[in-house]
């Protein structure tokens, strides 16, 4: 897999699946953005770049997807050419205070008295806080690899990185025009806010699947208006690696979580591909390994949508979990590398055969993993 560094060269849209464009209403933004954002433009380079057999093999058709995967998206740091750091998005189960902006403690699953508790959960335990600093909490941040690293073992003394210190947002005054006449239609004033990211800031996106076909640098076309942004190969596998490869630690424990790196896609809402329940629990069967989800540390949906050029109409929206939110399990069994290979593929359900989806080429349902305890 191949690394680069993409920084924007001037503002950026980002648009989520907010519609706007009436008068009065309001474009928000999504940092980060949805990998679909970085898959549908290096695969536009790609397309103007290559032979009509390589857009074939490497990219594909309307009916068959070429090569082409996007597999990791996270934010990252650039000194002069090399990689600094990479941050992605905070793991929802880290307790974080607002004012202060740094992790004061996990929160834990943990089985409660529903009789003095009511609660409307499917699942066998609840999060509960494990600290005693009074405050109000946020789950806005991005963390570094060594932060993963110690999320990952369930480890005190996260650093967390606030969003101002890595883009500033500005409001966009737009006007709407009449389609005929070119010109401004009555009463049609909206505003929309776009990205400035700050020195050193941009995105590391992972890529397999190119053929070497992508240059070492470059330009690129980059989101909802088409902005500019130049793309610089770097070594990032380490850092990566860091994240993401799973250590001795979580090797021998039978208590396993996971958090999105970047949107999750699944058939049945929230719940993972390849879990279903059985009696009261809900237990995830692979070939060879089985685990019970236990809790969740869940975000609220986002709808992923975009365009699809191929066809010339919007893609089918779709509600995903966001980055950041964390899967509990328990009664880890089994050959856990059937486990890991299974969130390394997107988290899919290995026992239907359906073929890629585009959730695979686009770079969604990218996680880590990690392990958590009943006590630190």
């Amino acid at each position: 897999m191949r690394y680069f560094f993409v920084r924007p060269v001037d503002v950026v849209m980002l648009r989520g699946n907010k519609l706007f464009g009436e008068a009065g209403s309001y474009g928000d933004v999504v940092v980060p953005p949805w990998p679909s954002v970085f898959a549908g433009a290096f695969r536009s380079y790609l397309w103007n770049t290559l032979s009509a057999n390589k857009r074939r093999q490497i990219i594909g058709d309307p009916r068959i997807w070429g090569t082409f995967r996007l597999r990791w998206l996270s934010v990252g740091r650039i000194h002069g050419t090399e990689l600094d750091s990479m941050l992605v998005p905070l793991p929802s189960d880290v307790v974080v205070l607002m004012e202060e902006g740094k992790a004061v403690g996990i929160l834990k699953p943990k089985t409660i008295d529903r009789g003095s508790i009511t609660s409307s959960s499917v699942l066998p335990m609840h999060m509960v806080a494990s600290t005693s600093a009074p405050g109000k909490t946020t789950n806005q941040g991005l963390i570094s690899s060594a932060g993963v690293k110690k999320w990952q073992e369930s480890r005190r003394g996260i650093e967390v990185s606030q969003v101002g210190q890595i883009f500033m947002s500005d409001t966009r005054l737009g006007i709407g025009m009449n389609v005929d006449s070119r010109t401004a239609s009555e009463g049609a004033l909206y505003t929309s806010d776009s990205v400035t990211m700050r020195e050193g800031y941009g995105f590391l996106v992972g890529i397999c699947g190119e053929e070497g076909f992508l240059p070492k640098k470059g330009l690129l076309r980059l989101g909802g208006d088409g902005r500019g942004a130049e793309f610089l190969e770097v070594k990032a596998k380490e850092q990566v690696d860091l994240a993401t490869r799973p250590s001795e630690l979580l090797r021998n424990s039978d208590r396993l979580k996971i958090a999105a790196v970047t949107p999750l896609i699944f058939e049945d809402g929230w719940i993972p591909d390849g879990v279903r329940q059985q009696d009261n629990d809900y237990v995830l069967e692979l070939e060879g390994f089985s685990a019970r989800l236990v809790s969740v540390a869940l975000k609220r949906y986002e709808t992923i949508s975009g365009w699809d050029m191929a066809n010339r109409r919007p893609k089918l929206a779709r509600r995903a979990v966001p980055p950041g939110s964390v899967y509990f399990f328990d009664r880890c069994e089994g050959n856990k590398e059937t486990f890991y290979k299974w969130c390394r593929g997107g988290m899919r359900d290995m026992r239907r055969n359906e073929g890629l989806r585009s959730t695979e080429i686009e770079g969604f349902n990218t996680v880590v993993v990690g392990l958590w305890r009943d006590k630190e």
